[in-house]
């Protein structure tokens, strides 16, 4: 660090959840003449972004950090080091409009990928699967536990951006694998397909499952869909890393704007634990006219870098009951009562959970639990027990 003049005093008074990366940052700012106040929030931004988050609220509490007052934050704003986030020349940190402090590169990640959103949303082409095809990718089935699935089957046609989230059994995998032979038969050719999923146990579980999928819908769809079933990859299991061709000495991807993949359809699994900056490497090398379809449950296996991504599309889009989004709910492992004490609990509904509780009967049971240890005891009694009794 004897570069940027590092002294060790600025950072003995650090606060103690900051990370030596955080202490770091904060002793950049001073001695590149930022204020103090600038480079307590630097670290702070810094140590929040090692907890998963993009950007600080200045205006609201948080453990180790008061929120700042108006005239505190009208006089930060006079940092050349801080920028609101619209100059041509980048600033290593912003402070928005809605006062939330951001590094630089987070800031700009963010608006990346929010451009990029609402592109890919606004270029959705006006396309509809026949009646017929839809029954033929379901035999025939158009019964309540497959509605959501048909639905989703039925949007995705012309889409360039598509949301698929449920929770474990709920037919993700069947449903995109129906998904692509839709797209195929909305094209009328064979496509360019890639999958991949964050790490590389998620993406080997996602080739299997394509597999058996397609397996399973050889021996009931028409000879005319053989084609387009044959075009979906079963065989290589890619990371994202890997699809985006990294580079860890560099640091860098090789596909991007200017070396796009060579797709029309790019699916990505367990989307949940995409963090920002993969999702806008992501996005950068999509071509645009290529589909992009997210699969995952939006209430776990939450990114281990900054941005809780498909959990907050899902919100958003949820809200506007946007056709780009289907949520499976139905379970086709669990029963249904289990199903419902899920959904409240994810809804943070308390009635509602004691409610379908009470309706459960003796299919739900609770073990009273006052320490994590006492949890992870259970859960491990829990654990034991299922696999005393595995599935046929």
């Amino acid at each position: 660090m004897s570069r940027y003049r590092f002294d060790p005093a600025d950072v003995r008074d650090a606060p103690e959840a900051w990370r030596p990366l955080d202490r770091a940052v904060a002793a950049w700012v001073r001695c590149h003449g930022g204020s103090e106040l600038l480079a307590r929030l630097a670290g702070w931004a810094s140590c929040a972004e090692g907890e998963g988050d993009t950007a600080l609220d200045l205006q609201a509490p948080r453990a180790g950090l008061a929120p700042l007052s108006f005239e505190a934050l009208q006089g930060l704003r006079a940092e050349p080091m801080l920028g609101d986030g619209s100059g041509a020349v980048p600033t290593p940190f912003v402070l928005d409009a809605a006062g939330r402090f951001y590094l630089g590169r987070n800031h700009a990640q963010e608006c990346a990928v929010a451009e990029a959103l609402t592109a890919r949303r606004r270029a959705r082409l006006p396309s509809a699967l026949d009646a017929a095809a839809l029954d033929a990718l379901f035999d025939g089935r158009d019964d309540a536990p497959v509605q959501a699935q048909r639905a989703a089957v039925a949007a995705v046609a012309g889409c360039r951006l598509f949301l698929l989230t449920g929770g474990p059994g709920t037919g993700k995998t069947s449903t995109v694998l129906r998904m692509l032979l839709a797209l195929q038969a909305g094209a009328g050719r064979a496509l360019a397909i890639r999958v991949a999923a964050p790490t590389g146990k998620a993406a080997q579980r996602l080739v299997l499952s394509l597999r058996e999928g397609k397996r399973s819908l050889a021996a009931t769809l028409p000879a005319a869909w053989t084609p387009w079933l044959a075009a979906v990859p079963e065989d290589e299991a890619l990371t994202l890393h890997r699809l985006l061709g990294f580079d860890p000495r560099r640091n860098v991807f090789r596909r991007h704007a200017g070396q796009p993949l060579a797709a029309d359809v790019v699916v990505v699994d367990e989307a949940s634990m995409v963090d920002l900056g993969l999702l806008h490497a992501l996005f950068d090398a999509l071509p645009p006219e290529a589909c992009l379809i997210l699969l995952g449950d939006a209430d776990q296996l939450a990114s281990v870098a900054a941005g809780s991504v498909l959990m907050d599309l899902v919100e958003v889009l949820e809200g506007e009951a946007a056709p780009d989004l289907v949520r499976l709910r139905h379970s086709f492992r669990a029963v249904h009562r289990l199903v419902a004490i899920n959904d409240a609990v994810r809804a943070g509904d308390a009635g509602a959970f004691a409610a379908t509780w009470q309706a459960a009967g003796a299919r739900a049971r609770r073990a009273p639990l006052t320490t994590t240890a006492a949890l992870q005891a259970e859960l491990a009694r829990w654990a034991a027990r299922l696999a005393a009794h595995p599935p046929p």
